[in-house]
Order: C-alpha cells, then sequence, then structure tokens
C-alpha cells in the first residue's frame, strides 16, 4: 500500500498512533479525526503522511 493511499484511520492503526497523536501532527482537532476520519477526501495528502512519518522517527533517503 503506498502511503498516499493510506486513509487516516489505516495510518493510524499501522503506526500504533491514537486519535490525539495524529490531530496533533496535523494540526486539526481530535474531534475532526474521530468525526471525520472515515468520511475524509479517504486519503492523506502525500506531505501530511511525511509529516507524521517523521514525527514518528522515520527518515527518507
Amino acid at each position: 500500500m503506498m502511503i498516499s493511499e493510506t486513509g487516516p484511520a489505516q495510518l493510524r492503526e499501522a503506526m500504533d498512533l491514537t486519535q490525539e497523536s495524529l490531530a496533533e501532527t496535523l494540526h486539526v482537532t481530535q474531534a475532526s479525526i474521530s468525526k471525520n476520519g472515515a468520511a475524509w477526501s479517504g486519503r492523506l495528502t502525500a506531505s501530511a503522511a511525511r509529516t507524521t512519518l517523521e514525527s514518528r522517527g522515520y527518515s527518507w533517503a
């Protein structure tokens, strides 16, 4: 699965993130993650996914 095709719920699950930590990284409220997670465009932007991964210690070559 490509990161750019990963929805918020899949990214949270794969990285063992809480709604709170994902919301903080994406600069949104936890309520918006909870309420709109499934209804978002269904995809995180590549830059948001990258920011989330980097905040968890992943690096890019």
